[in-house]
């Protein structure tokens, strides 16, 4: 009641119930902004183009190369414009996981490099092989856990915390 300076007092006269007519009718108008703007917030972050994102390609690089790539990579001031223009072949699955603990490359950087590796492995394994994009998944699957159960078998070990963080 000694609320100042609020949007209570107009808001009230709106909401409050009228003894006369029953449920407060203004209630029903407020769920129902409450209902839109959520509706609106919801559509505002689908997508609503087709994505243009075309995956770098792989080159086979000598290990002092994938190395310099992979360090490139853990630097944020490192453009990714630059490093997409190719990406190591020969590093996938829990082996990627773990150059990316070990490089400490920076989350979304490996997130990115995870992607890129995976639709070229799906497209390749699709073409090659005959494998669904199913089988490649739980394969992949398969690998991060792994990696999660390397992680937690280090648990006491040194900076056990920060790569505990970092899975």
């Amino acid at each position: 009641m000694n609320e100042t300076n609020t949007a209570r007092p107009s808001l009230w006269s709106n909401i409050k119930p009228n003894k006369q007519s029953g449920p407060p009718s203004g209630l029903a108008t407020l769920s129902s902004l409450f209902v839109a703007v959520l509706e609106k917030r919801q559509a505002c972050g689908r997508l609503t183009t087709p994505h243009e994102f075309k995956a770098p390609p792989r080159m086979t690089l000598r290990d002092s190369q994938r190395e310099g790539w992979l360090q490139e990579l853990a630097k944020p001031t490192a453009k990714l414009q630059k490093l997409s223009y190719r990406i190591p072949h020969g590093i996938t699955g829990k082996g990627l996981l773990e150059q990316c603990l070990n490089k400490n490359i920076p989350i979304p950087r490996a997130v990115w490099l995870a992607k890129c590796v995976g639709i070229n492995e799906m497209r390749t394994h699709q073409r090659t092989k005959g494998v669904t994009v199913v089988t490649w998944v739980r394969g992949w699957t398969a690998c991060v856990e792994q990696f999660i159960e390397s992680m937690i078998a280090t648990c006491g070990q040194d900076e056990w915390k920060s790569r505990i963080t970092y899975t």
